[in-house]
């Protein structure tokens, strides 16, 4: 059986135009903090800019959990599932889910950016790379309270969704 797995890489070699544009955007917003709100970084006008992969989501400290605040219209059309006001636990298959919930962790106790090499594998044992830029988002200037992330999915979007599709559907 093949897993995904996933790597970090290093955002000042973003390769991807829509990640790098958005980790653009965040740093111009963040300033001298280590994260901008969602409210400085309007959501808005910020998902024309880089697409419609688009997801925040709410920190939750007890339980720990992340909920989505915000899904893009890009996010359910190629993982078949609108996860509004849903944990993101609740992505298929679980495997994803949990690799997606370890990221957003990493994120809000590092309250640093990281950008995400995310491998899918395909049935000719080979994967598909979803690249996932994952943002803290603060409020108050001392906690991480929202992640932003940004999705793309390179050339093979339609092939990602039909994996996506086969496995919601299983």
């Amino acid at each position: 059986m093949q897993v995904i797995s996933s790597h970090k890489a290093s955002i000042d070699a973003v390769r991807f135009p829509k990640l790098r544009r958005a980790y653009e955007l965040w740093n111009s917003k963040r300033g001298c903090r280590f994260a901008p709100s969602l409210m400085e970084l309007g959501i808005e006008g910020f998902s024309p800019f880089v697409g419609h992969q688009v997801m925040v989501v709410s920190c939750q400290v007890s339980p720990l959990d992340f909920t989505v605040s915000y899904w893009g219209q890009g996010n359910a059309s190629i993982l078949g599932i609108d996860l509004s006001h849903r944990s993101v636990k609740q992505l298929m298959p679980t495997s994803f889910a949990d690799l997606v919930f370890c990221q957003l962790v990493e994120v809000s106790h590092t309250r640093r950016p990281c950008l995400y090499l995310n491998d899918l594998p395909k049935r000719s044992h080979s994967q598909y790379q979803v690249a996932s830029l994952r943002l803290p988002l603060s409020t108050d200037c001392r906690h991480v309270d929202m992640v932003l992330s940004v999705d793309d999915y390179g050339p093979n979007a339609r092939a990602v969704q039909q994996y996506f599709a086969d496995r919601v559907h299983a």
